[in-house]
């Protein structure tokens, strides 16, 4: 199994030999099976566990488990603990599995940016990807939900997707790899259990290459949403535009083809939207304002588009910054320069602040409501930023999108449209910054 491993990597290109790699681990036989082969074959790697406080202190006993394995054999370990019921009980979440989901990947990519790892690394194998397949296919899904885990997808890699669970516990049993029970996996309330103690052996009785077939059903489904996602491409690409992270798509088109929902349906699908939210979208085309969550995109109906972007990764607060690169993670990049006022230069064209009223560091917040400023045309009045945000026409994803400057506590910038009006640059002015603002695309 470790020489299949290794080939496996390699012929899918899923990272090289030199890239740092975050392990998740929760301590049972798959991620523990990972981390062995990790190991054997030299990579630089780390473990994250994710504790969802959960089967009465079982998840408590997980994380020392993983953490004392870690601390035995050298290798860093980083892990968080959060009440996902207590996330649902607070609003943040509509079930268990989607909301441990999102919150458990936002917590890797986080420690994957503070950290400076190239991937991170999940423990699915072949047989989550059956069971997935089968639970997809009683829950109405379409040709996306029925192909499986994905082996690579942004900065995630599954390298033990080729292998099935009897294999990766008879390699635990050979190479005495110790692990965690995970005692829920018994009970056969949770779906995917009752698909695994129940229906796939069924199928296995009746079709000893049952494992061969479904991998096969996948590829050619795989194969075939390919081809569909051109074909509706080509449909929606002339009322499509795409702004940094937002997608703006016109409402005609949906109005357009509401005869034939099945397009919009499979669009709509590549959010996560399933056919129940997508009912609900079509029926509010007119009620601007409208919003709809996905597990991972949001939908905004505006004036005349509707808006999607994937849902942010970070809860940024705020952050002083300096002279130079200020990177903030999940949100972009602010770079502040001191320029030579010697120079010819047009400050009709960026934006540029009065360095003489400046008193680093500048502290970099989201707006808050009650927010004012001095824009320019107001002769030196100045306007809350609510009026001003509905005066430029912006969306409500626009105005989430919206951060402040502040020198000493007085706004001296909204990003990324203007400057105050105070602080604008003088002839007399002896020190001149430039401001550019980055916004992080993120991959949709």
């Amino acid at each position: 199994m470790y020489h299949i491993f290794l080939k496996y990597i390699q012929q899918n290109k899923l990272f090289l030999p030199q890239q740092k790699i975050l392990l998740a681990v929760s301590g049972g036989l798959d991620s523990m099976v990972l981390t062995d082969l990790m190991l054997k074959a030299g990579f630089d790697f780390s473990v994250a566990h994710f504790n969802h406080t959960t089967r009465n202190g079982e998840s408590d006993l997980d994380e020392e488990f993983v953490k004392d394995y870690c601390h035995d054999i050298g290798i860093d370990f980083y892990s968080t603990k959060i009440d996902i019921y207590a996330l649902i009980n607070a609003g943040k979440g509509n079930n268990f599995q989607d909301t441990a989901r999102r919150y458990r990947y936002m917590w890797l990519e986080d420690i994957r940016c503070e950290n400076k790892f190239d991937l991170i690394a999940t423990a699915h194998h072949k047989d989550d990807n059956i069971e997935t397949f089968i639970y997809k296919i009683s829950s109405g899904s379409g040709l996306k939900g029925l192909q499986g885990v994905n082996i690579k997808k942004d900065k995630i890699i599954r390298p033990l997707l080729s292998f099935t669970r009897k294999q990766i516990k008879a390699y635990a049993i050979t190479n005495n790899v110790k692990y965690r029970e995970d005692s829920s996996n018994y009970s056969d309330k949770y779906s995917r259990n009752f698909i695994r103690h129940n229906i796939i052996p069924l199928f296995e009785k009746m079709f000893p290459d049952f494992e061969q077939r479904i991998s096969t059903t996948m590829r050619n489904l795989k194969s075939a949403d390919k081809a569909l996602s051109f074909l509706i491409g080509k449909y929606f690409e002339d009322y499509i535009k795409i702004e940094r992270d937002i997608i703006y798509i016109e409402k005609k088109i949906f109005k357009k083809s509401i005869d034939n929902k099945d397009i919009i349906y499979y669009f709509l699908s590549q959010y996560e939207y399933n056919a129940s939210q997508i009912q609900s979208i079509l029926k509010s085309l007119d009620n601007t304002g409208a919003r709809f969550c996905s597990i991972d995109h949001q939908l905004l109906i505006d004036r005349e588009n509707i808006l999607i972007r994937k849902i942010p990764e970070s809860e940024f607060t705020s952050l002083a910054v300096f002279p130079g690169n200020n990177k903030i993670e999940g949100i972009g990049e602010i770079r502040i320069e001191k320029i030579d006022v010697k120079e010819d230069v047009d400050f009709s064209i960026g934006l540029y602040l009065n360095g003489d009223k400046l008193n680093f560091p500048l502290i970099l917040r989201r707006w808050h409501p009650g927010d004012r400023f001095r824009p320019f045309g107001l002769k030196g009045k100045s306007k809350k930023l609510k009026k001003y945000f509905t005066d430029k026409k912006l969306s409500i994803f626009d105005k989430e999108d919206v951060f402040v400057l502040l020198n000493e506590e007085e706004i001296c910038m909204v990003i990324p449209y203007e400057i105050s009006y105070d602080y604008r640059v003088l002839k007399t002015s002896k020190n001149v910054f430039k401001i550019d603002c980055e916004k992080q695309v993120i991959e949709k």
